[in-house]
């Protein structure tokens, strides 16, 4: 119980308008949450159940969002995975690889109904899978970027950890970073849509298909550049994640229902760009895996059946 009063503290900082919150702060809680293996569930569900941990993370990841405080998403999203990790009864080996952790179904089930509210900051998760894909646009650095350099000398300046040095970037963070957190930002989003069917119509919406399209071509185009140059890409094993964690999310949240399988196909008639993305990924050269491949050949499948059983792609009635 002596871990359970340090980080019911911390979550007292948790606030977004607290003094004491800190990217520190933020970065010891993870370190906590992280530090049991098997998790430590009764401590999990106090911390979620008791001080509403899942609230205080959401609201922390909208206001950085909003503010622009880029540095927080990583150590934020490290929480929701390795909670979502826990409530899924899994966890990473010493090679990263996902194994099942030793759990009860009641230990998992309590953990998994507290984090039930995360599925309402879907459409922010997915925005943040799109961190360092736009094109860069030319603006002053932000007040955390700037720092102490050696003037006339051309060194970039110093900034925080994880953040870019005098460059102007749509994003402060450095390519490293960007990756990291497109690769937790997608597989927080297949956790939420594995194991709660809710999020299966967030993630189909209009907008989040686009985040989708976009998140699959930036990803499946960086593979297909590396692996025809041959060269040694440091963020490919983060492209090969994003890629393959989107097409399990696409897959699981279409499934076996035909309506929604109807709004993906919709959806493919007016932006071709993700139906020859899903084209591209069903090819093994351009595949993270085997198990994308089928991903990308299944949904393929699904959008070229609906679209030959309508003639023509229709819109479905939403009951909106």
């Amino acid at each position: 119980m002596t871990k359970y009063g340090i980080t019911s503290h911390l979550i007292e900082y948790f606030q977004a308008k607290h003094m004491n919150n800190s990217l520190h702060t933020v970065q010891l809680l993870g370190s906590i949450i992280k530090a049991d293996d098997p998790p430590d569930y009764m401590v999990l569900r106090l911390i979620c159940q008791q001080h509403n941990l899942t609230k205080s993370v959401s609201t922390l990841l909208r206001q950085f969002y909003k503010f622009k405080k880029e540095w927080f998403y990583q150590p934020l999203l490290e929480i929701i995975h390795c909670l979502l990790m826990a409530a899924a009864g899994l966890k990473e080996d010493e090679d990263g690889k996902m194994v099942s952790a030793k759990a009860s179904q009641a230990a998992t089930k309590a953990l998994l109904d507290q984090l039930r509210p995360m599925t309402e900051v879907i459409s922010l998760i997915m925005e943040l899978m799109l961190v360092g894909t736009s094109p860069s646009k030319q603006r002053k650095p932000s007040i955390v970027q700037i720092g102490i350099s050696k003037k006339g000398s051309g060194s970039r300046t110093v900034s925080r950890a994880g953040t870019s040095h005098g460059v102007d970037s749509q994003s402060s963070l450095n390519s490293h970073t960007q990756a990291s957190v497109r690769s937790l930002a997608t597989t927080v989003l297949w956790l939420l849509v594995e194991m709660y069917p809710s999020s299966h119509n967030i993630i189909l919406s209009q907008a989040n298909l686009g985040r989708m399209s976009a998140g699959l071509i930036f990803a499946t185009r960086h593979i297909s550049q590396t692996r025809s140059a041959k060269i040694r890409n440091p963020e490919l094993a983060s492209d090969l994640e994003v890629q393959r964690n989107l097409l399990r999310a696409a897959y699981i949240a279409v499934g076996n229902d035909a309506k929604r399988a109807q709004i993906l196909s919709n959806f493919c008639s007016k932006n071709s760009q993700f139906i020859r993305v899903l084209q591209d990924a069903s090819q093994k050269y351009k595949a993270a895996d085997s198990h994308a491949q089928k991903y990308a050949a299944s949904l393929c499948h699904l959008i070229s059946r609906r679209t030959n059983s309508t003639g023509t792609a229709r819109r479905v009635n939403t009951g909106r």
